[in-house]
């Protein structure tokens, strides 16, 4: 179960429009219109408030060891302050969680959706034995912002100047500002810089208004969900609970190399993602597509290789693309064989039949990874 925004109250008063995010959880869908939220995260700086997403903490002389034997990634090679994806699975490979592993000197942190944490932090619970492991669940205590956007480092740095190392993609660090000491790391999700804050939940608005003020030279904007997932679609970035879920397989999302090692030894569900990289492939991927014509085919709408045949896939997000002059594009969960960049496929859209052109997503994979 989410906990609601610390920010929920303000963003009411300032009349942002609110949403549902699963069962339990509110997003701001919008503070001003997606136009106005949407171009400063490709041209200049966004704050976005994310009660969707939960903290884990793991502290412990095993803890790292814990993970390595519990996670989809290599977590003995990583060092303080590196960041990996990873995936949780159940022994039949179907992924409880997508997360990410920030690992620092005392503790690592998992970044997950909050849709999620619950399973997850039962199932750690479950694999614990003798371990030295303590985990702790930042739910309630913990709250993420999130900058995106080419002047999102500026703004940081603005924030935290004498704290602050360049931080590279899959990097972490701590910033200090008085009494605020947020935990940062970087994820580039929607194609722009993204600088994912941790804080305590009580230091949730002041680090809001912090970051606002330090970002006024770039005219930093409040950023909400639809904006955001415009941002994403058009990046390529799947995500969980929405473009795949539960009872998908790691080989079907498209985050493949970024998220599994298969340098690594045994976890979890190993043997189900061993033997289908074995067998070549998985019977369905998600990739993303570009749609002739203005008509929008929604989440939900089946794909056809031919107009009138079998269903190959359906659509799991889709938008017009401000990149592409308002043109929809979107993520397909296709069956394997019509995942080739450039295959044609067809969907439904507004009483019509749109033809749609596959292409690949972006896995933001570190290039180090699978490497023997």
């Amino acid at each position: 179960m989410a906990n609601p925004s610390p920010l929920e109250a303000q963003f009411e008063a300032a009349d942002a429009q609110l949403m549902p995010f699963g069962e339990g959880a509110t997003v701001v869908a919008m503070h001003d219109v997606i136009e106005t939220e949407y171009a400063p995260v490709r041209k200049g700086a966004t704050l976005m408030d994310c009660p969707h997403r939960a903290l884990v903490e793991l502290t412990g002389g095993d803890r790292q060891g814990f993970l390595h034997n519990v996670l989809t990634q290599d977590i003995n090679a990583m060092g303080p302050g590196q960041v990996r994806r990873a995936f949780m699975l159940t022994a039949q490979g179907r992924i409880i969680a997508d997360l990410f592993v920030v690992h620092g000197e005392k503790q690592t942190w998992l970044d997950v959706d909050v849709l999620c944490a619950q399973q997850l932090l039962d199932e750690l619970d479950k694999l614990l034995f003798s371990e030295d492991v303590q985990i702790i669940d930042h739910r309630a205590t913990y709250h993420r912002l999130s900058l995106h956007g080419p002047k999102a480092m500026g703004v940081l740095e603005r924030f935290s100047p004498h704290s602050l190392e360049p931080l590279e993609p899959h990097a972490a660090t701590k910033l200090k500002l008085g009494m605020i000491e947020p935990l940062a790391f970087r994820d580039d999700e929607c194609g722009e810089v993204g600088l994912h804050l941790w804080t305590i939940t009580p230091h949730a608005p002041v680090l809001w208004q912090a970051l606002l003020e330090a970002g006024e030279a770039d005219a930093i904007k409040p950023l909400g969900w639809l904006a955001y997932n415009i941002a994403r679609i058009e990046a390529g970035s799947p995500l969980f609970m929405i473009d795949f879920g539960s009872d998908s397989l790691p080989g079907e999302t498209g985050l493949l190399d970024a998220a599994v090692s298969f340098t690594k030894g045994c976890y979890r569900g190993q043997e189900i993602v061993a033997r289908m990289k074995d067998i070549g492939h998985p019977a369905k991927t998600l990739v993303g597509f570009d749609a002739e014509g203005d008509e929008l085919p929604v989440a939900g709408t089946p794909v056809y290789a031919q107009p009138g045949g079998d269903a190959v896939g359906a659509v799991t997000s889709s938008t017009p693309s401000p990149m592409r002059s308002g043109k929809p594009i979107g993520i397909a969960m296709v069956k394997w064989d019509c995942r080739a960049p450039g295959t044609t496929l067809h969907a439904p859209a507004e009483g019509a039949t749109v033809s749609l052109t596959t292409r690949t997503l972006n896995s933001r994979a570190r290039p180090t990874d699978n490497t023997p």
